[in-house]
């Protein structure tokens, strides 16, 4: 996302956007200017021109200076349209599409006019780039088909009903992209804005603040998307409803001369591609996933070879649909399992294993009670799902080999590797310094390829790492063994991920069930002579 302007050009149009927000009402802090970060693949930034102590406010922004549904020219019939409305965030990308595809007469013109041309979010790469990211979870997520439904099945009609034909032109699929893209990379979600966003039916009016900001639309915040983002931040957006105000303050001292950065959330760098179009050189969000359906198959495949000997295919299909069920009803089966560097052994990923893979009576057992199963599920059920969890994880040999399978079909979903595959990491000081090399050893000049190979390397070295975990495992003889040493691991563990193979193959529950059965045919004898 950087265009590189001349000197001259770059602030006469930061000069000309500046105004624009003054003659809003805006309130821009001296201790800031719009600063130029090309070299860096980083476009435009906002810079402290002075020491800027925590909590300093550097800029206001009046609800009138943000572009959303109602601060469109379009506002009138977009809100004629209730369709518009049921279908997600078409109402605010039509409103911005509108005035993108007039913007020489849009107030908003000074704000675009410091905005990229283009963008490197995947949705605008060519089909070669695209093939870079084959199998990440980049390409998984796009959802270009439904994009294209949404402009071609409602967006456009409702435009041919209020703009001349001659107009048509202006609201191309491109442009489209462009407007949604900008709204993803851009946009801010600050909660219901009256005068932005449009009022809220009955059915959407809430109580609950952390779900009306969650569902309100997005919309564009001018300044505060020009701050670059990392984590973590040095400022923050805050929405000041009294004074009708969107306010960014600093978050921590920021010196001199240094680069202000606002965070876009905790994602992982796939998801930063995606959204944004850009990575971090270090992300503690990053993640992975894995095919809930592959896991499926690949069990249904282990349990033909082991208590399903004598089952038909369509008897352990419908087996193992009953237990999904089950799995997906406690919340733990999903589509996808997430790896992540907190939990690179995901409780619900080995649950799952375990309970699709058991014989009927442990099943059974493990639905009454999964710890018999997995000694250590309290430690991770008990924490929030972004907490470290530090607990090992004891599993079968089939378990493990399940893992490995699921893991290895997984890395099968990468393309061969390239020379930008062989740029060593630890031999860079940062993302801008590994673009170069890529760009040295791949021979091309722009960021795609490099940040195609940053994903690749982060989403392969996770799925890797689940594997090595399972495969070089340590082991205990006993799921007695294993039990009781359980909780004492779980107080002394520090490192996660740990794996720990139980050498015995089945849980013992079908011996205990069957000792218990002869003690209760006993008391039922019992009561019989009596009677």
């Amino acid at each position: 996302m950087n265009d590189r302007q001349p000197a001259t050009d770059f602030d006469a149009r930061n000069a000309a956007f500046l105004a624009f927000l003054r003659a809003e009402g805006a309130a821009v802090s001296d201790a800031v200017a719009i600063r130029d970060y090309s070299a860096e693949h980083a476009g435009r930034g906002v810079a402290a021109t002075r020491d800027v102590a925590a909590d300093e406010q550097l800029f206001a922004l009046p609800y009138s200076a943000c572009l959303g549904v109602e601060t469109s020219r379009a506002a009138g019939w977009i809100k004629e349209h209730p369709e518009l409305a049921e279908n997600g965030w078409a109402p605010v990308i039509l409103a911005v599409l509108y005035e993108l595809a007039f913007a020489d007469t849009s107030k908003f013109k000074p704000y675009f006019d410091i905005l990229p041309s283009t963008l490197d979010t995947p949705i605008f790469w060519t089909a070669s780039e695209l093939a870079l990211l084959e199998g990440t979870d980049v390409v998984r997520r796009m959802a270009k088909e439904e994009s294209d439904s949404m402009y071609h099945s409602l967006l456009l009609p409702v435009v041919r009903q209020h703009v001349p034909e001659n107009d048509w032109p202006r609201f191309s699929i491109d442009r489209f992209y462009f407007a949604a893209s900008l709204l993803m990379a851009y946009g801010f979600h600050p909660g219901h804005i009256p005068g932005v966003h449009s009022a809220p039916t009955e059915e959407d009016e809430s109580d609950d603040e952390e779900e009306e900001e969650e569902d309100a639309l997005p919309i564009l915040v001018p300044l505060a998307d020009t701050l670059n983002a990392v984590h973590p931040s040095t400022a923050h957006l805050e929405h000041d409803a009294d004074a009708r105000l969107l306010r960014i303050h600093a978050t921590a001292d920021v010196s001199a001369g240094s680069q202000i950065f606002n965070t876009y959330g905790d994602h992982g760098t796939s998801e930063l591609l995606r959204r944004y179009g850009y990575v971090e050189w270090t992300n503690a969000f990053d993640a992975v996933t894995l095919d809930g359906p592959a896991l499926l198959e690949l069990a249904a495949a282990a349990i033909a070879t082991s208590w399903g000997k004598k089952m038909k295919e369509k008897e352990i299909e419908a087996e193992l649909e009953k237990r999904v069920d089950f799995l997906s009803e406690i919340d733990v089966f999903e589509d996808e399992f997430e790896v992540s560097r907190d939990r690179p052994v995901p409780a619900d990923l080995v649950l799952s294993a375990k309970l699709l893979l058991a014989d009927p009576d442990t099943y059974r057992a493990a639905k009454k009670d999964p710890s018999r199963v997995f000694p250590t599920l309290e430690s991770y059920t008990s924490a929030a799902p972004t907490d470290r969890v530090a607990a090992p994880v004891h599993l079968t040999r089939a378990e493990a080999d399940l893992l490995v399978a699921l893991a290895d079909h997984r890395l099968a979903m990468y393309p061969a590797d390239t020379p930008a595959d062989g740029v060593a990491v630890e031999e860079c000081a940062g993302i801008a310094e590994f673009v170069d090399k890529v760009n040295e050893v791949a021979g091309t000049g722009g960021v795609r390829a490099a940040y195609a190979a940053f994903v690749r390397r982060v989403e392969r070295g996770l799925v890797r790492r689940l594997r090595d975990a399972v495969v070089g495992a340590g082991t205990v003889k006993t799921w007695d063994v294993a039990r009781k040493e359980a909780d004492k691991e779980v107080e002394g563990q520090e490192e996660v991920g740990k794996v720990v193979v139980v050498e015995q193959a089945d849980y013992g529950v079908a011996k205990k069930r069957a000792a218990e059965a002869p003690a209760a045919a006993g008391k039922h004898g019992k009561k019989a002579k009596r009677k």
